[in-house]
């Protein structure tokens, strides 16, 4: 009888401690994991679109703000139709002049939208705004124009203007201190300048003065005197010496 009683509460003893343990599982939650965002009825959290920044900001707020950037952006985009449909003329028609001014307009017009921008975030109280005004205006704008002035750059350069390519690059530094290809360009054309000025001085005429081998036999002796900030220009015939 004792052997009975004890195989029976052994057995007991077994089934209580796997019943409790079934339960202390059952009843443990999933942890939730640290990076997850946390989902309202089971389901995920859609991702937030850019601010509508029309209905964000007040009438008054908009107006001030933006305003100003969208008529920028319209006499950009006016100007760009007016490259297109010059450039879209048959080559010998076209006015290359006229469109590149155009070009040149429509850069204005972004970078002038770009700093409207920059200085609209002031405007409006909230940080998210302010991310928003220069993710939608300052920065892309600024890109736009940094583009066209490197592209009138590089256009300028292929003609030999020098003068005009380096003013596009500083332009394009004005925007952008850092900007990789604006500054390489310029150095590349202050060692080319040196390179001819090295030349000319290996060359110099009798005079001093830089010398053209395919100047006219008639021009022997024709010289500039550029002393006292204006030049005359000295004709010297033996002793005799005219000056025009």
């Amino acid at each position: 009888m004792s052997r009975v009683m004890l195989a029976c509460l052994l057995a007991g003893t077994v089934l209580a401690s796997a019943t409790a343990l079934g339960q202390g599982q059952a009843a443990e939650a999933p942890k939730p994991i640290p990076w997850a965002p946390a989902a309202a009825g089971g389901e995920a959290e859609a991702p937030q679109g850019p601010i509508d920044l029309k209905t964000a900001l007040t009438p008054e707020q908009f107006l001030r703000a933006i305003q100003p950037i969208l008529g920028n952006l319209e006499q950009a985009d006016k100007a760009i139709a007016l490259y297109d449909e010059e450039m879209a003329k048959p080559e010998k028609e076209r006015d290359e002049k006229r469109a590149l001014g155009f070009k040149e307009r429509a850069a204005r017009f972004y970078a002038a939208a770009s700093l409207r921008a920059r200085q609209s975030k002031g405007y409006v109280p909230q940080e998210a705004q302010k991310a928003a005004i220069a993710d939608q205006y300052e920065i892309p704008n600024r890109d736009k124009a940094i583009a066209i002035y490197l592209d009138l750059a590089q256009i300028y350069m292929s003609k030999n203007d020098l003068r005009a390519a380096v003013a596009y690059y500083q332009r394009v530094l004005n925007l952008d201190p850092g900007n990789t290809a604006a500054t390489n360009a310029l150095k590349q054309i202050e060692e080319s300048l040196k390179r001819q000025a090295a030349e000319r001085n290996q060359n110099p005429s009798r005079t001093g003065g830089y010398r053209d081998d395919n100047e006219p036999s008639w021009r022997n002796g024709y010289t500039r005197d550029y002393s006292a900030g204006s030049y005359k220009n000295r004709y010297s015939t033996g002793s005799n010496n005219k000056h025009y």
